[in-house]
């Protein structure tokens, strides 16, 4: 493309077959509304005689084939000015594929969009977008990162949506000592909270928040000081 700009997109199609895993009780359990996993797996859970339930056998097995597919874009300008040099970036990735088996010559199941596999979710859209400026010593970043929503299944019954989420995170950096640079940031600007999620996530056993999509600080400050010996 143009002079101090590129583009990239990427295609990508994975097909893995004969996957190596574990199905997790909280899999089994994960989508209340549909109990074929169940029925077909509740010989695993161990229970007192009372029907509480001591463990949950999760075996290394053959999962038979998981297929992903999406496209990654991956977007730079930078300009001159007699303000500076400003820059824009934008990367994101678009998931239009997620299908798995959980078990060998078991039928295909969708997660794209849900939460549906022990609480993993899949959301279809992610990207990161960033304006950056630089004058001599000085320069600033405003970052925004963005995470769409999903579906997820009530422990109880049901399904409900999990809103999308938005977050903006700020830096500035000086680097006018001999070897020595000083960076100021806030990150997640507004305060915002992750949305809460009513099923345990990434096999963490504890509800509350999606901790492989979602970030639970709220608004922190940092302070990054580097000295480089020569």
């Amino acid at each position: 493309m143009g002079k101090g700009i590129s583009l990239g997109l990427d295609y990508w199609n994975v097909e893995v077959k004969d996957h190596i895993g574990t199905i997790t009780g909280d899999a089994i359990l994960a989508n209340p509304n549909d109990l074929t996993l169940y029925n077909q797996f509740i010989s695993r859970f161990h229970r007192t005689p009372l029907g509480t339930t001591l463990y949950v056998d999760q075996p290394l097995e053959n999962l038979g084939e998981l297929k992903t597919a999406g496209i990654d874009v991956d977007f730079k300008a930078r300009t001159g000015t007699s303000w500076g040099r400003f820059g824009l970036s934008f990367t994101g990735t678009y998931m239009n594929k997620y299908e798995l088996q959980q078990g060998k010559d078991f039928p295909f199941v969708v997660f794209l969009g849900n939460s549906f596999n022990g609480g993993n979710a899949y959301p279809k859209w992610t990207h990161v977008a960033m304006i950056d400026w630089d004058m001599g010593p000085w320069s600033a970043a405003i970052e925004q990162t963005y995470t769409d929503g999903w579906t997820e299944a009530f422990t109880g019954g049901g399904t409900h949506e999990i809103p999308s989420v938005s977050r903006i995170n700020l830096s500035g950096k000086y680097t006018g000592f001999k070897g020595f640079s000083i960076k100021l940031g806030v990150r997640n600007v507004m305060g915002d909270l992750p949305p809460y999620t009513d099923v345990s996530s990434n096999g963490s056993h504890a509800a509350g928040f999606a901790n492989a999509v979602s970030d639970p600080r709220g608004r922190f400050y940092y302070t990054v000081l580097t000295y480089s010996f020569k």
